[in-house]
């Protein structure tokens, strides 16, 4: 941090992730080791809060089943194609790979931050973006993860 040492970090290899644990196979596990001493000289870093919105956000999650092969990356970019004036963000969650899934597929978690500057949304703009979303999906080539 700023030319101090802080410690290090490593990536678990496939290997010794499977000799854990065979679940941890889908899994990225990393190490890190702090060392604290010294770190106390350094100024505090400090961030801006983000924006605080005069009307509510609203999240929704979908999860949508891709080929395994295909990166995250990839389908976020399809996924962000999708065109809507209540869309602020879409960021990833989480994905799974397992029963009762095929062994070719997974299933990636998206999050949607949807708003208005004008107004609070209701039930119905909420409803319009989840059809518009799952519609956009299967264009996309994706199916919806419904369980």
């Amino acid at each position: 941090l700023e030319g101090s040492e802080a410690g290090r970090m490593s990536v678990v290899d496939l290997a010794l992730r499977r000799r854990i644990d065979e679940h941890l196979t889908a899994w990225a596990v990393i190490w890190a080791e702090v060392r604290l001493s010294g770190l106390e000289t350094l100024a505090p870093r400090t961030e801006p809060l983000g924006i605080i919105h005069e009307f509510p956000r609203v999240e929704l999650d979908f999860s949508v089943v891709v080929p395994r092969a295909e990166r995250f990356a990839g389908v976020a970019e399809k996924l962000r194609t999708l065109r809507s004036e209540l869309l602020e963000t879409i960021r990833y969650v989480t994905s799974y790979e397992g029963d009762p899934l095929p062994r070719d597929r997974r299933s990636l978690t998206f999050r949607c931050t949807l708003g208005d500057d004008r107004r609070t949304l209701t039930d119905d703009d909420v409803g319009a973006f989840r059809a518009a979303f799952e519609s956009h999906a299967t264009a996309c080539g994706y199916e919806l993860r419904k369980s």
